[in-house]
This record gives C-alpha cells, structure tokens and sequence, in this order.
C-alpha cells in the first residue's frame, strides 16, 4: 500500500486510540523509551524490577500496539 499522508493520518489515530485502551501504567511504561535516556530504569527502580524485565513487558506490549492498529485499519483497508 501507498504511504500517502492521509494513511499516516489514519495510522497515528489508530495508534493513539489503542493507546488510549491501555491503562495509564501500562500506557507509561510503552511511552518511557521515548522519554529518553534513563526513563525505563527509573521506572525500574521505582516498581523494584530490573530494566531488562521491563523491556520484555514493553516488547509484548508493543506487539500488542501493533496488532491493535492493525485491527483498526483492517476494515479501511478493505
């Protein structure tokens, strides 16, 4: 499929809705890579894992993301 500025458009409102269904925890959690350096050991830290555990817990959720997306898209795509 073409990228065309209005598929973006459709892409980034899908995301943020699924973004929007996960709790404001796990929503954090998905986010704090972007944050920047140190954002997921401090999260680390504070919920007393290591950061490894939480970048396994931030990989599934973002499959989870994507699958979410993806479903949203399906029907537009259609």
């Amino acid at each position: 499929a073409e990228v065309t500025s209005e598929n973006l458009i459709r892409i980034q409102h899908s995301l943020s809705e699924c973004l929007g269904e996960l709790t404001p925890e796990r929503r954090e959690l998905v986010l704090s890579p972007y944050r920047g350096p140190g954002e997921v050991k401090k999260l680390a830290e504070q919920a007393s894992k290591t950061p490894n555990s939480l970048y396994k817990i931030i990989g599934r959720l973002r499959t989870k993301q994507s699958q979410c997306v993806e479903n949203k898209l399906k029907p537009e795509l259609s």
